[in-house]
């Protein structure tokens, strides 16, 4: 079965939009900055085109962090919830936390960037993809 779309929300319903598959990629970052960001020890996305993405609710409660490099972080500004990273405004791709999309995408990771980053008491999953220690090789 083929999903034709996946709706997402934030955790307080304040930001809603729909993403048009296909995904063209998906990854895990072990990155200290996305440790801090969510919580964890790594952090999971997966790849659209910003064209495959519809904000359909909620626009004007997205707010933006844009650190020195990588891409600007999107967030609900009423409950915290990741989002996006990328530029909105941009026609290049959006990563998308999984976990705000229904269904949540059944797209397996294609790489683990900043391993060297990870803390001692956590592991790679033996999941078969690739591992670097910093970021993915262009």
């Amino acid at each position: 079965m083929t999903v034709e779309r996946h709706d997402g929300r934030c955790l307080c319903g304040a930001v809603r939009f729909v993403v048009t598959p296909p995904f063209t990629d998906a990854g895990c970052c072990h990155c200290k900055r996305c440790q801090i960001r969510t919580g964890r020890s790594s952090s999971y996305l997966v790849r659209a085109p910003r064209a495959a993405v519809t904000i359909t609710d909620g626009e004007q409660e997205l707010r933006t962090w844009r650190p020195p490099t990588g891409n600007p972080k999107w967030f609900c500004g009423q409950c915290g919830t990741h989002l996006f990273a990328g530029e909105l405004d941009g026609d290049g791709e959006l990563g998308l936390r999984p976990g705000t999309l229904d269904p949540m995408p059944d797209v397996h990771p294609r790489w683990h960037i900043w391993v060297s980053s990870m803390p001692a008491w956590d592991a790679v999953p033996d999941d078969g993809a690739p591992r670097y220690d910093g970021a993915l090789p262009v």
